[in-house]
């Protein structure tokens, strides 16, 4: 899908923004290095060759490279790190709070710790690395002899999976290696990317969501510039206790190992408890088992310092009562419980009215407002797996230039979501937003594609 404007515009470059890779260090989980080869070579290419860019800029839109779902952090190499350990140190430098640690903390093993999965992704995903480099370098065994751009770059944005690259000049060094980032170490990755001549503005999206953003505030007053990016979320305490721990628990049980094996793909994340019970229903020996170890695992969740501390005391006590109370299953406690802590959306169509409420009202609105007066940039994020692209405001005097769209740039993961009936589908995607310069993709009419949205379902 497409708007138009005239050829009248002055020249600016093409930018593409790509969200949510979830690079890995588990080979069965990381996107395919097929999927990498597909997208650049027969999609991104001929799409610059089409508009005959001569410069094109790629931003990394976060969660690109997956630190947090690392096993590292639970198979005993980490110690007692996790990805949160960080909280309260984060909280005394930025100012945020008054507490004393638990247990020591060290900035420079955790930083170490931090390196390690950035390897480990990078050995792991190695051909896919390769792929984008030899684009940006403008490789003729990819590009072939046709047209080739002047110059490509890459930026980076970082989104609450791949936060702590973000930690230190020397993560972050790690990461502009690993993916030949045009950026410095010396200064923070912007959180958000503001283009002025496309009028886009881009974040990762997971300051939409309280349980994916850090902090009692949940959202920041300055969304470019808050300290709280830095704090850890609920959602990575989930992600590591209920996604890889729950897995990696279940590993010597070959049979719920098959049976589960998926459990990464499930979006919205709130839905996964439903999707467990459909899998191991009828079943008395499998529900028995996995039932005991999601009990467990919600037991140490309420138990963390961290989750503790971020937890008001009404919903602490509530979830020690869902947690205690005499129900029939121990996984049905722990769906309760995600329902509590704002994590049980049954469907990413309701995640996407959430964030679509906060783009276009409450304290992001705000900041819009502030910032950019009537003159309201384009939005896009990514984020919630979901892809989409919806108007916001609609254009004025017919100068489609001037309409504003919500665009939502999706995952390139296999998803598994559930179905209109009583089952659930899964969905290999791949999806970019492209917003392009004067004379790029020229149209009938002398007129061009001011920006194009692609959205591909793989079989």
């Amino acid at each position: 899908m497409s708007a138009q404007i005239s050829q009248s515009q002055k020249e600016i470059p093409m930018i593409v923004f790509i969200s949510d890779l979830h690079f890995r260090d588990e080979k069965e989980w990381t996107v395919s290095l097929r999927a990498t080869k597909g997208f650049i070579e027969q999609n991104l290419i001929p799409q610059i060759r089409d508009a005959k860019a001569k410069e094109v800029t790629i931003v990394f839109l976060g969660d690109i490279v997956d630190i947090n779902r690392s096993p590292f952090w639970i198979d005993g190499h980490s110690g007692t790190y996790k990805p949160w350990s960080h909280w309260q140190a984060t909280l005394r430098e930025k100012k945020l709070g008054n507490v004393s640690p638990d247990q020591p903390f060290e900035h420079d093993d955790f930083e170490k710790h931090i390196l390690k999965v950035l390897d480990q992704i990078e050995e792991t995903n190695r051909g896919n690395y390769r792929l984008w480099r030899r684009f940006k370098k403008l490789d003729k065994r990819m590009w072939g002899d046709e047209h080739m751009p002047d110059k490509i770059t890459f930026e980076f944005v970082p989104g609450n999976h791949d936060r702590l690259s973000q930690y230190s000049p020397a993560t972050q060094s790690r990461l502009i290696k690993h993916l030949c980032l045009d950026q410095d170490a010396t200064s923070v990755f912007p959180w958000v990317k503001y283009d002025e001549p496309h009028n886009v503005l881009a974040l990762h999206g997971h300051v939409f969501t309280g349980t994916d953003f850090g902090g009692r505030s949940h959202q920041p007053d300055e969304f470019d510039s808050s300290p709280w990016y830095m704090l850890p979320s609920l959602g990575d305490v989930a992600t590591l206790m209920f996604g890889v721990k729950l897995y990696h628990d279940i590993k010597g049980h070959e049979h719920l190992r098959d049976l589960l094996a998926e459990i990464d793909l499930v979006r919205p994340e709130g839905e996964i408890f439903r999707w467990i019970l459909s899998k191991v229903k009828g079943n008395p020996e499998d529900e028995k088992r996995i039932d005991t170890i999601v009990a467990r695992l919600a037991r140490e969740f309420v138990k963390d310092p961290f989750v503790r501390w971020r937890l008001k005391w009404w919903e602490m006590l509530l979830a020690r009562l869902i947690l205690f109370l005499g129900l029939p299953k121990n996984i049905t406690r722990a769906g309760w419980l995600f329902r509590l802590l704002g994590f049980g959306r049954e469907s990413k169509e309701k995640y996407t009215k959430e964030m679509l409420k906060m783009i276009t009202k409450g304290k992001f609105r705000e900041w819009l407002d502030r910032r950019y007066g009537d003159q309201q940039p384009n939005i896009v994020s990514g984020h919630t797996h979901h892809p989409l692209v919806v108007p916001v405001q609609g254009d004025k005097e017919g100068d489609p230039s001037a309409a504003v769209h919500y665009f939502n740039t999706g995952t390139w993961l296999d998803t598994i979501e559930k179905d209109c009936a009583t089952g659930y589908a899964r969905r290999h995607q791949i999806t970019h937003a492209t917003f392009y310069k004067d004379g790029e993709e020229v149209k009938r009419d002398g007129k061009r594609s001011y920006w194009e949205y692609w959205d591909g379902c793989l079989k």
